[in-house]
């Protein structure tokens, strides 16, 4: 199995706009992508504009799928725009 296992980093205040995105995005994802075993946001207990992403799916090729769909991808772009910084990503897999 794969996964992604993503840092992100807010603007102050967008935040809660931020959880609110990627819910819509959850659902995208979960319905979309039949590979896809989970895809969680998780928030850093030290830092309220710190998230961590993490994503597990049955295959490499189910983890190619990820993030094709139009639906995907216009969920993303303004997402992007509320990080304070880029993201950052490993692809990992299982022991």
């Amino acid at each position: 199995m794969y996964g992604i296992v993503a840092l992100q980093r807010v603007q102050p205040g967008k935040a809660e706009e931020f959880i609110e995105m990627f819910k819509r995005l959850q659902k995208v994802v979960r319905e979309q992508e039949p590979g896809n075993i989970y895809y969680d946001l998780y928030r850093s207990r030290s830092d309220e504009n710190t998230f961590h992403v993490m994503e597990r799916y049955e295959s490499k090729e189910a983890l190619k799928v990820h993030g094709q769909s139009e639906e995907f991808v216009q969920l993303v772009t303004p997402m992007r725009a509320m990080l304070a910084e880029p993201t950052k990503a490993e692809i990992v897999w299982a022991c």
